[in-house]
């Protein structure tokens, strides 16, 4: 049990070391890009719900913050920007800095006499500075302080229009990558998350929508997940899910809320079971933005949990009740953008100790899917590898698993692979699935491996193009042990003999080789494998081809 432990791998090896850091570095930079593409979307907010010359009606500001006066603006836009004439006029001139004029904004926000159009029409030109190109203004609207008079504005929830624009810039503000902005917006004394807790509750769709947003863009390193776990923000969204009014729109941006708040590190049983009861609900909505984001979210949530052994357990036994399982195989489809995501989830779960999620994966097909899906040319090498990967991790959960994997398709296919492709990062994944297959197989399914299939001689291959591959070589030794341990259950004269078959091929040569080598664990098996199959402690004799 140990060494199936040993074997299962959570993370891909490249030739020399683990190379988990490298793929959580590529996952991380990929969703930064996602989440910078989804940003320019979202800063973009008023085109969503107008058509392209509508957007044009908006009203317009430059690098410097001067408010453009020509062309042709919407009813309402027109309305704020003959207000923002009145009040600030030095907006719409260059007489002043930037800092200068955010300093008239503020004085003007401070008035507490003023009518609701006023706030709107002054949070509209904010927001819009804030869109600016790469969010560059973020800074110097919170250097003119007033990042507490917008929080302070938001206690005004009657007023549609203003909780509209204030979600809107905190969407902006919070999007912000720069950290110290992020530790400044929450402070304790600005409230911002129960700010949002309130606003989800909002009769505007809007509201809650950008609301959904600032969870989202605060759901990262260092975020307050206490305060988001205590304050029952994951319970509302919850309502607002199951909600009859909840629309397509509102459910792509909850998806992505969710697979931001999955990476909270102190997740307990029952907010991983609502994340997971939710991602299954909206993994069945006919919308592939939101399918993509709950598959990320289902990525997250299978990552094993290391510290917590029981929570790991009831998390999965959570996932195996969901039946999310018969949703995720059908994102298995190299042209589904989820795809590559699907994999990684697989992968996850099949590196966890949990005998029912395995029966799961097998009860879907994996093996047939698989072979499927490694049969087409046009699949990229890295998929293949992956794919190779999961099953390697799936053929350690015992024999039952074990023979499934060899007497799928999928099986012969692996052989193939190794004895016709040159060495390669997705050749080393598919030698983990024989060495793998090997140690969780039981007797007869190894005297088979020897007889119909020439396992040896397979594994003499992959013994002399992995002498330097660390945990593999001693899995290909460890391999080769257990299937030289079926020699005494073979007739002398058989030609199957695996003692004779493997030192026929020079694999006792190797093995003498090995003896040589600097690391302990592999100079250890080598050393062991000789002297327990090819000699004996009185006679010293080596083991020779029976007569």
């Amino acid at each position: 049990m140990e060494n199936k432990i040993l074997l299962k791998r959570k993370e891909f090896l490249n030739p020399t070391k683990d190379s988990k850091g490298t793929r959580e570095k590529y996952l991380v930079d990929l969703r930064k890009k996602k989440k910078q593409d989804i940003f320019r979307a979202k800063r973009a907010i008023r085109i969503l719900e107008k058509n392209d010359e509508e957007a044009q009606k908006d009203l317009r500001v430059t690098d410097t913050g001067i408010v453009q006066s020509d062309g042709v603006l919407s009813d309402t836009m027109q309305e704020y920007s003959t207000i923002l004439e009145k009040m600030c006029p030095s907006l719409f001139q260059d007489t002043d800095s930037l800092g200068g004029k955010l300093q008239i904004v503020k004085e003007a926000l401070e008035a507490d006499d003023l009518e609701p159009k006023v706030y709107i029409a002054l949070c509209t030109y904010i927001r819009i500075l804030c869109c600016i190109g790469d969010l560059i203004h973020i800074e110097d609207v919170i250097n003119a302080e007033l990042f507490p008079l917008i929080m302070k504005m938001g206690s005004a929830e009657s007023v549609t229009e203003l909780m509209i624009e204030i979600t809107w810039i905190l969407v902006n503000i919070t999007s912000s990558e720069n950290k110290e902005i992020y530790e400044y917006i929450l402070r304790p004394e600005f409230g911002l998350i129960s700010y949002c807790k309130t606003m989800l509750r909002n009769s505007e769709e809007k509201v809650v929508t950008n609301t959904l947003w600032i969870l989202a863009n605060i759901s990262q390193e260092g975020a307050p997940y206490d305060e988001i776990l205590d304050t029952d923000v994951i319970d509302v969204i919850q309502e607002i899910l199951n909600s009859a009014k909840v629309t397509l729109n509102l459910l792509r941006v909850i998806a992505h809320c969710l697979s931001n708040l999955a990476k909270c590190p102190k997740r307990n049983l029952e907010f991983l079971h609502i994340l997971i009861e939710n991602s299954a609900t909206i993994l069945y909505i006919q919308d592939e933005e939101a399918q993509f984001d709950c598959m990320f979210c289902l990525k997250i949530l299978t990552e094993r949990e290391e510290y917590d052994k029981e929570l790991e357990f009831e998390k999965l036994k959570s996932i195996q009740n969901s039946n999310i399982l018969e949703r995720v195989f059908q994102f298995l489809e190299p042209e589904n953008r989820s795809f590559n995501v699907c994999l990684r989830v697989l992968g996850n779960l099949c590196s966890s100790e949990c005998p029912g999620i395995h029966n799961a994966i097998l009860k879907q097909g994996f093996f047939p899917k698989a072979s499927e899906l490694i049969s087409q040319k046009e699949l990229h090498p890295q998929k293949q590898k992956e794919l190779f990967w999961i099953t390697s991790n799936l053929v350690t959960c015992g024999a039952e698993l074990a023979y499934e994997y060899f007497s799928s398709t999928f099986f012969q296919q692996t052989l193939k692979y190794i004895e016709e492709r040159p060495y390669s990062d997705i050749k080393r994944e598919a030698c983990w699935c024989i060495c793998n297959l090997i140690e969780s197989a039981d007797l007869e399914l190894k005297m088979d491996l020897v007889s119909k299939y020439s396992i040896l001689t397979l594994l003499n291959i992959i013994l002399k193009e992995s002498q330097t591959q660390g945990k593999l070589m001693e899995a290909i030794l460890t391999a080769i042990s257990r299937i030289l341990d079926t020699a005494k259950h073979f007739q002398q004269d058989d030609p199957f003999h695996p003692l004779f078959n493997f030192q026929s091929e020079g694999g006792t040569d190797i093995l003498e080789e090995l003896q040589h080598s600097p690391n302990v664990q592999i100079f250890t098996l080598a050393s062991n494998i000789i002297k327990t199959h090819y000699s004996t402690e009185d006679e010293g004799e080596v083991f020779s081809e029976p007569n």
